[in-house]
């Protein structure tokens, strides 16, 4: 859709600038490209735009409107036009990822899934029991957290929180005391 975007903003700008170029310079040399109708100036200008103009821009010095309209449809074509697809394409590319990362995911849960189907309800109950869920986690030393999950380290840099997330608060640690005030 990007590329098919890009081409059809291409092609307008060949025919806004090739009928605008054949329109001004009725009477122009053909040293630097024909551009006396439209036909032809923008088979010249498309030319110019792939790089297949065989000629130099130094040749347009005699009529300085058609330098300006060639050089200002260069700037547009090449420059803007070049840049916004290459844009286009990497905003694509970062779109594509996130579904491919997705993607790869629910395919490795289904293996998982299938996989699941071939252990029996005495083994899984055997594997739960030895993962221990019933334990409290130790976030610090000391600092006993919730039940019910696997603790793991991981480098502090692989996600970085830039303020904390969990309030805490000193006292006692009873069930049946009140909840500090904010």
């Amino acid at each position: 859709a990007e590329v098919k975007q890009f081409l059809m903003a291409l092609t307008f700008l060949l025919f806004a600038f090739g009928s605008t170029i054949s329109i001004w310079c009725t009477d122009c040399s053909t040293v630097g490209g024909d551009f006396g109708d439209m036909p032809n100036a923008v088979i010249s200008l498309f030319a110019i735009t792939v790089g297949l103009y065989q000629g130099d821009f130094r040749q347009f010095q005699d009529n300085a409107l058609l330098l300006a309209l060639v050089t200002t449809f260069v700037s547009i074509s090449v420059v803007l036009l070049l840049n916004l697809l290459v844009a286009q394409l990497s905003r694509s590319y970062e779109y594509i990822y996130t579904d491919m990362l997705g993607f790869a995911r629910l395919n490795r849960a289904s293996l998982l899934v299938d996989a699941m189907e071939s252990c029996s309800r005495v083994r899984w109950r055997r594997f739960v029991k030895s993962l221990d869920f019933e334990k409290r986690l130790e976030f610090d030393e000391g600092d006993l957290g919730l039940s019910g999950g696997i603790a793991s380290a991981e480098p502090a840099s692989k996600h970085i929180q830039t303020r904390e997330a969990i309030r805490r608060y000193g006292g006692t640690t009873s069930g049946g005391a009140p909840w500090p005030l904010t």
